[in-house]
């Protein structure tokens, strides 16, 4: 029983004698563990993704299968444990009548109570949302996401995402996956790269001349060793995803081919597929299936199928006795306790910027862009990313210093005949420290009077065409709103979660919508584009754009601590036997936000004291830090 030594941690703690055993489990069947081993360190990876077959078209690389990587499981001693290896996805039929036959995503990888999703499949950016896998209730979303094939404007912000960090308990907890190449990277067109679990796919120019590479594989050689090793498939990567297709008229090389076992993307030789290319992901590798090229409506190509899972475990060797929550506590602050790592889930959003002036009448100015927005915990980060890595940090902690950016300036209220101000852009927010770099861009400032939007983390809203809207940074935000056919209304800034409206009348206005994240323990909405001048509506703390009315007035300013772009202004003439002629300036964009979220053994210290700290939060009674001004962060 606990007596005054702060209490005990499990049942006995027994002695667990693994030898550091290490066992590749590379087949469906069981895994049976050493008489004294009591503690182990498990990877799963899922099936790679599988590719569309083709005709007259280049294909997008298959999604890596989803990977999970705990440091510490409790299992007994000389005890068989199920394992289910999930089957890589396959390939699709050479098509007769459509341009592509889809294949399917990867198979489940399971054991230990552990979860490791398929690899999504390649998509095309006209089909549907729905699926029956469980693996992939979105389109061509999976462990980490396939690549889409077509132009851009087609493709949705729910396809290609990974869904491995959104899964329950651990193995979400210690899951990992990217989202494949998507309409997010803001590129013209072409095909893409299906995502890895250590970094997202790509997406080319159309055509690319160069099919990209596959999203990376993780690296597992700090929990394994480095490589080579027999257990290794892949020289201690797992999990990539496959290469892009190309066809550049008449010849374009093969993708290289990214660490992880992803398949490689086919090019073109003197106008025909290029041998070596579109090959599978490899077996055991959990890597998605390389893109096939076809170059004629007669030369249909059947697709390439994604790589079978993996498991490795490693059994630990553990002190024995009966461990105060105390001594347990020192234990992991010194790194002496059995335990590899500790991942830190945050979230990063910038300062919104500011709206532009509206010089002259009657006009309106482009809503603020909102700042970037990223995260590691569940529902994403900007411009329909999936949620990033989390932070590993060693059981002793770290120190970081933490940059809230404030929110752009308004443009002024000068009258101008000619072209007008834009707002300033938001200033960035950064985590940084103890090997940690982690920066939100901020929001691009809105347009002025025949003005384009300013680039940031969601891009500016412009003014009149054919001004375009400021374009927004990849996995942070979306791009700002085009300016219509005339200047009465300004178009919305970008949000995290969606693009401006475009301006003019008759046009929508509104600022693009934001995210909702429930890091603090409650769903927040955040990172909202300010609405266009002229009526141009807003959420998730984006300002709203001024109502056009007789002598104008200033949008609403983009709420604080959520990153919101400000509204758009209107200007307009008092009515009267002699009119007075009007000048509204610019709303300024809200400031910037980082939360950081630690598992409770931490001890966490946050400067200054306008910062706070809240405990027991969510199942596992986690610590949360919020930062709304700069400061420094504090764990141990």
């Amino acid at each position: 029983m606990a007596r005054s030594n702060g209490g005990i941690i499990g049942k006995s703690n027994k002695s667990s004698f693994g030898k550091n055993k290490i066992t590749a489990v590379n087949a469906t069947g069981c895994f049976t563990s050493q008489p004294g081993t009591t503690l182990i360190s498990a990877m799963l990876a899922g099936g790679g993704g599988g590719t569309s077959g083709v005709r007259n078209t280049p294909g997008a690389g298959g999604g890596g299968g989803g990977v999970v990587l705990h440091p510490g499981l409790t299992i007994c001693g000389n005890t068989s444990y199920p394992i289910v290896i999930g089957a890589g996805g396959t390939a699709g039929t050479a098509p007769c009548g459509p341009v592509s036959n889809l294949g399917t995503p990867g198979c489940n990888t399971t054991g230990f109570g552990l979860t490791a999703l398929g690899g999504g499949k390649s998509i095309f950016s006209g089909d549907p949302l729905a699926s029956t896998c469980s693996s992939d209730p979105f389109s061509g979303s999976g462990g980490s996401g396939g690549g889409i094939m077509g132009g851009a404007p087609a493709a949705t912000s729910t396809q290609g995402l990974s869904l491995q960090a959104c899964q329950p308990g651990d193995s979400g907890i210690y899951g990992y996956g990217n989202r494949g190449g998507n309409v997010d990277d803001f590129a013209p067109g072409g095909t893409a790269s299906g995502g890895g679990a250590g970094s997202a796919g790509t997406r080319g120019t159309s055509p690319p001349t160069t099919p990209d590479a596959g999203g990376n594989g993780l690296d597992i050689t700090p929990f394994f060793g480095a490589a080579p090793q027999p257990f290794y498939t892949a020289a201690g990567f797992i999990a990539g995803g496959g290469g892009a297709g190309g066809r550049s008229y008449p010849c374009s090389p093969n993708s290289a081919a990214a660490p992880g076992g992803g398949g490689i993307g086919q090019g073109m030789a003197s106008g025909a597929p290029r041998p070596g290319g579109g090959t599978d992901g490899g077996t055991n590798t959990g890597g998605g299936g390389g893109a096939k090229t076809s170059t004629e409506t007669f030369y249909p190509l059947v697709g390439s199928s994604g790589g079978s899972g993996q498991v490795l475990v490693k059994e630990l060797n553990k002190a024995s006795g009966v461990w105060s929550l105390q001594s347990q506590f020192q234990a992991v602050k010194q790194g002496s306790w059995p335990y590899l790592g500790i991942d830190i889930d945050y979230l990063v959003i910038a300062g919104g910027g500011g709206s532009g002036n509206a010089p002259n009448q009657p006009v309106g100015s482009g809503g603020g862009g909102a700042g970037g927005y990223r995260t590691s915990y569940c529902g994403g980060s900007g411009g329909g990313a999936s949620p990033e890595s989390k932070i590993f940090l060693a059981p002793s902690g770290g120190t970081f210093t933490i940059t809230v950016g404030g929110g752009g300036a308004g443009g002024p209220p000068a009258y101008n005949p000619g072209n007008g101000v834009a707002g300033t852009s938001g200033n960035d927010s950064v985590i940084c420290g103890s090997g940690v770099s982690i920066t939100s861009t901020g929001g691009g400032g809105g347009a002025g009077f025949n003005l384009p939007g300013i680039p940031g983390g969601s891009g500016g809203g412009a003014v009149n065409a054919p001004s375009t809207g400021g374009t927004g940074t990849a996995n942070q935000g979306f791009p700002g709103g085009t300016g219509g056919s005339n200047y009465f209304r300004g178009a919305g800034g970008g949000g995290a979660g969606g693009a401006g409206g475009t301006g003019g009348t008759p046009g929508p206005k509104a600022g693009g919508a934001g995210l909702t994240s429930s890091i603090t323990g409650s769903p927040v909405a955040r990172g909202g584009g300010g609405g266009g001048g002229g009526g141009g509506t807003a959420s998730a703390g984006g300002g709203a754009g001024s109502a056009a009315t007789p002598g104008g007035t200033i949008g609403t300013a983009g709420a604080a601590n959520t990153g919101g772009g400000g509204g758009g202004s209107y200007a307009c003439s008092v009515p009267g036997p002699h009119p007075i002629l009007n000048a509204v300036g610019g709303a300024s964009g809200g400031s910037g936000i980082v939360v950081v979220r630690t598992p409770s053994a931490y001890t966490v210290a946050v400067t200054p004291c306008t910062n706070t700290v809240a405990s027991c939060v969510g199942p596992a009674n986690d610590k949360v830090a919020t930062f709304t001004v700069s400061g420094t962060l504090t764990l141990s």
